[in-house]
C-alpha cells in the first residue's frame, strides 16, 4: 500500500518537471501509460504519478497556472487507480480538487476517503475546510444552517480523534455560536481549558484577571454569551492558535 514516508524522490522524476515559472506554460502531458501488469510495477508507477501531483501542485501553487492543477489532479487520480486503498493519495486527491476550486469532486473525494477510514484526520480537516469556505456563498438562512451542522460534525470528530488540536476546538465553539447553541460553545471551550485548568488559588493569566472573577457571576445570571467570550479569549492565552483570523474572531467574541 502508498505510505508517504517511503516515497524517494528519483532523480529522473524531477528531470521531468521544468524549473517553476509563472510565465511558462506547463508541458504537455506523455500519452497515459499502459496498466502494469505486476504489483511491483503498479506500485513503482503509482509512486511516479503521485510525485508529479506533488510537483505540479506546487508549480500551480507558484505560478498560479490552472493547468498545472489540471496537471497535479490528473496525476493523482491515475496513482489512485493504481492503489485504490492509498488514503494517503486520496487526501491529496481531494486538497487538489480543494485548490482549484472544484468543491463538488472535492466533497467527494474526502468522503469516499473516510468511508475507507472513518478516522482520517486530514480528510475530516479537507471536509470542515470546505464547509467553513461554502458559508459565505450561501445565500438562504436554510443552506447555511445545513453547511454549519456538516461543519459542526467534522470539527465535533477532528476534536474528539485529536484533543490537542486547539484550531478546531475554537472553530466548532464558534459554529455552535453561530446557530446560537451558546451551551454547547460553553463545553467546548471549558474542555479546552481543562488539561490546563486555573487554579483559583493561584493569579490569573495576564490580562484576564477581572474577566475570570466575572464569570461565577455571568453564569448564575444566564449570561452564557459573555462566558463563552471569556473562556474563548483564555483558550487563546493558554493555547497555541496558528490561525490569524481564526484569533481575531475569537476576540471579537
Amino acid at each position: 500500500m502508498f505510505a508517504a514516508a517511503a516515497f524517494v524522490l528519483p532523480v529522473a522524476v524531477a528531470a521531468q518537471v521544468p524549473p517553476s515559472n509563472a510565465q511558462q506554460s506547463p508541458p504537455s502531458p506523455a500519452g497515459t501509460p499502459a496498466t502494469p501488469q505486476t504489483e511491483v510495477d503498479r506500485q513503482s508507477e503509482a509512486y511516479y504519478q503521485f510525485t508529479m501531483g506533488r510537483m505540479y501542485e506546487e508549480r500551480y501553487e507558484v505560478s498560479g497556472l490552472a493547468e498545472y492543477a489540471g496537471r497535479a489532479i490528473e496525476a493523482y487520480k491515475r496513482a489512485y487507480e493504481l492503489d485504490v486503498h492509498s488514503s494517503v493519495i486520496g487526501e491529496r486527491l481531494a486538497e487538489a480538487y480543494a485548490r482549484a476550486g472544484r468543491i463538488p469532486e472535492a466533497i467527494a473525494e474526502a468522503e469516499g476517503v473516510l468511508k475507507q477510514d472513518p478516522a482520517n484526520l486530514p480528510a475530516r480537516r479537507i471536509l470542515a475546510r470546505i464547509y467553513v469556505r461554502s458559508l459565505g456563498d450561501m445565500e438562504s438562512s436554510a443552506g447555511q444552517n445545513e453547511i454549519v451542522e456538516q461543519a459542526i460534525a467534522q470539527y465535533r470528530e477532528i476534536v474528539r480523534l485529536d484533543p490537542a488540536d486547539s484550531e478546531a476546538e475554537l472553530w466548532l465553539a464558534r459554529l455552535y455560536r453561530l446557530v446560537q447553541q451558546d451551551n454547547e460553545a460553553e463545553e467546548v471551550l471549558r474542555a479546552a481549558l481543562a488539561p490546563r485548568a486555573i487554579d483559583s488559588r493561584e493569579p490569573a493569566p495576564q490580562g484576564n484577571s477581572p474577566h475570570s472573577s466575572a464569570a461565577p457571576v455571568w453564569l448564575t445570571s444566564g449570561q452564557r454569551h459573555e462566558v463563552t467570550a471569556l473562556l474563548a479569549s483564555l483558550v487563546l492565552s493558554t493555547r497555541p492558535v496558528a490561525h490569524q483570523p481564526l484569533r481575531e474572531g475569537c476576540r471579537s467574541w
